[in-house]
């Protein structure tokens, strides 16, 4: 514990800037549409997982490496730290759109200091137009970092004067005898040369940096990320903007009304899931000679129907998730989810509803007999005071719809009789490729 006492350490990542990224480039739809956004996009994908990683390494090492091996995995993460951020500035749209801070090439006007110190220490002859940009010199300790057996003399910024090589160098950390390269907050790489003129002995020199400041050199690069999230964050706005001046036309009759907003989701690049379920709760045929389905269907679509204006109004105004639950609303109406046989313990009738609804939106018959149980509780528990169901003679969206409906009516009479339990309940209510998308939770006051 003394080591760790006497070593300084280094700041940490700000999360919240990768987290953004992240949940930007996740969430947005955007860039589907066009091709080349769309391949550019996935490549930034890519480098984040890559720099996410290596991050989170360096956030749990943040003192001094204590010896070599730690030395090479620190400059391994430091590596892809920088040239991650050098990819995401390679993608067209982020370099032809968002300046990077730290430009590349030599000069003190491209010199944010991070390394002065270092470099003038290591070369105390080289004047001062010699001082290479940081990224320079990253590139430069990064080269000599991996013990490359051969000549590291080729960076402009040395002085090759009287035909002086470098060659051969390795890394050292304070527990290196023989090499004193400072105090316990220092790293360094030792290199051998074939003259003095840069040499602080005749054999070898050291380039010596504090573990802190090439720490902040990555965190100074890193925070770059939040340029490219406002350019894709202001880019969204653009599109989005443009997208609700598309308003949808009340005055359609239902059925090309229910289109346009199908349309609408697609141009927008939104999951049309929950318009979809409406189409298919209002359009699916309802088999004849069942009076008491016909009754209860009549009703729970007429209640779809109503809530149509509602969904305009949150898709115009691009509230998806307001659209999705409104739907939500009726589709999947709250019910109590009392347990309704003792010996199945906490699995009420929600879990069992759940489970038919997987089933059916999968689409193949064979679940009217794997879930022949489940189906019968939820029938036996309300659905049988409502509907009649004949799981092996109607197709699967028309057991949906009856389902559905049945739970409408349910919800509506336990709200009429004040049935509601203060807890809240959950259940699964399923795509079509049978991944649940939505949680309903419900039983509120």
């Amino acid at each position: 514990m003394t080591g760790l006492r006497n070593r300084t350490a280094a700041k940490p990542f700000d999360y919240s800037i990768k987290e953004e990224l992240s949940d930007l480039l996740q969430r947005t739809k955007a860039f589907r549409s066009d091709k080349e956004l769309s391949r550019q996009f996935s490549l930034a994908c890519v480098v984040q997982d890559r720099l996410f990683d290596a991050i989170g390494y360096l956030d749990a090492h943040l003192y001094p490496p204590r010896n070599i091996e730690e030395f090479y995995l620190f400059m391994v993460y430091a590596d892809n730290v920088f040239s991650a951020i050098n990819e995401f500035f390679k993608i067209k749209v982020i370099r032809d759109n968002v300046q990077y801070k730290f430009r590349p090439g030599g000069g003190v006007a491209n010199q944010t200091g991070f390394f002065v110190d270092a470099f003038k220490k290591a070369f105390p002859k080289a004047p001062p137009s010699a001082c290479p940009s940081d990224d320079d010199f990253f590139r430069y300790f990064r080269s000599l970092s991996f013990a490359h057996p051969y000549e590291t003399s080729r960076q402009k910024f040395i002085d090759r004067g009287g035909g002086e090589r470098h060659y051969s160098p390795f890394p050292v950390t304070r527990n290196c005898p023989g090499f004193p390269i400072g105090d316990d907050g220092d790293i360094g790489v030792v290199v051998y040369s074939n003259g003095e003129g840069n040499s602080i002995s005749p054999t070898h020199f050291t380039i010596t940096l504090r573990y802190s400041t090439l720490k902040d050199f990555l965190i100074s690069r890193y925070n770059t990320l939040a340029d490219i999230t406002k350019y894709i964050r202001d880019l969204l706005a653009v599109k989005e903007k443009s997208w609700l001046r598309h308003k949808i036309d009340r005055n359609k009759p239902l059925p090309e009304l229910l289109a346009q907003l199908h349309s609408i989701y697609e141009e927008r690049l939104e999951e049309p899931y929950y318009i979809e379920e409406l189409v298919r709760h209002i359009e699916t045929p309802i088999s004849p000679n069942h009076a008491k389905n016909e009754e209860v269907v009549g009703k729970y679509r007429n209640a779809l129907k109503s809530i149509i204006p509602l969904v305009c109004d949150a898709v115009d105004n691009g509230d998806y998730n307001l659209a999705a639950q409104t739907i939500d609303s009726i589709i999947s109406a709250e019910i109590p989810d009392w347990p309704e046989f003792p010996n199945n313990g906490y699995r009420g009738l929600n879990y069992y509803y759940g489970n038919v609804v997987v089933a059916c939106a999968d689409g193949a018959d064979a679940w009217k007999h794997r879930m022949a149980v489940d189906l019968d509780i939820v029938m036996r528990g309300y659905a049988t005071k409502w509907v009649d169901v004949e799981p092996l003679a109607m197709p699967n969206d028309e057991i949906l719809v009856l389902l559905a409906a049945a739970r409408w009516m349910e919800s509506a009479e336990c709200r009429r009789k004040g049935m509601f339990p203060r807890k809240s309940f959950s259940y699964v209510f399923p795509s079509f490729n049978g991944c649940a998308i939505a949680n309903n939770t419900a039983a509120k006051n």
